[in-house]
């Protein structure tokens, strides 16, 4: 309770780096009225005290946690991909001294219990982290629902990722998103190999297989 009270008190400052962009977290917050704020903070406490008791902390090497990513795209800009991803491990696939890559497992708490879509929702974490070419690719996505007490672990492969692209682009033809005022797409994606930067164009989703 009291880091999260400790972390509110940081991004409201109005000094604070996140403050500076309309639609931060901070700006958000600090928006708040007392009774919004006791309960974002309640639910902090909550989302924190599960995740630190769902992992084996001491066998990660390295940990990212709170690793969310978000992929844009110049030709797109109305497009932005949001993966959510509470923590990203790194999984050494051999021996570093062979020269292998290192892979990473990512890791999600999720809300309620899993439905239809969970398999998108996880593979859309795994498709934010292929089209980043800064980082390796990952292996396995782990998803978790602590309200129901389930979990769903994914390898991820170019299935996953193909399933998760056909997901999104039949997202945006719906007419909800049309309206929206996004352009349709034509459903034509490239796939390259998993060392390819991540490329698009107008119309086109480049993954990495």
């Amino acid at each position: 309770m009291q880091a999260v009270a400790e972390a509110v008190e940081r991004l409201t400052r109005p000094t604070d780096e996140w403050r500076g962009a309309g639609g931060s977290l901070g700006t958000w917050i600090a928006s708040l009225r007392l009774g919004a704020k006791s309960t974002v903070q309640a639910e902090a406490v909550t989302l924190a005290t599960q995740l630190i008791g769902a992992i084996d902390w001491p066998r990660l090497t390295h940990p990212f946690v709170g690793d969310d990513r978000s992929i844009s795209f110049a030709s797109v800009p109305q497009i932005v991909l949001r993966g959510r991803i509470e923590v990203r491990s790194p999984i050494p696939l051999g021996s570093l001294q062979d020269g292998y890559p290192a892979g990473s497992a990512v890791f999600a708490v999720m809300t309620g219990r899993p439905t239809s879509t969970a398999r998108h929702e996880l593979g859309l974490a795994a498709l934010t982290v292929a089209l980043d070419p800064k980082l390796g690719p990952a292996i396995r996505v782990i998803g978790w629902w602590p309200q129901c007490g389930r979990a769903l672990v994914l390898p991820v492969d170019g299935q996953l990722l193909e399933t998760t692209v056909d997901a999104i682009l039949a997202t945006l033809r719906s007419p909800t998103a049309t309206s929206a005022g996004l352009p349709r797409p034509s459903g034509r994606w490239v796939t390259g190999t998993r060392d390819a930067a991540a490329r698009t164009t107008a119309g086109d989703v480049a993954i990495a297989s």
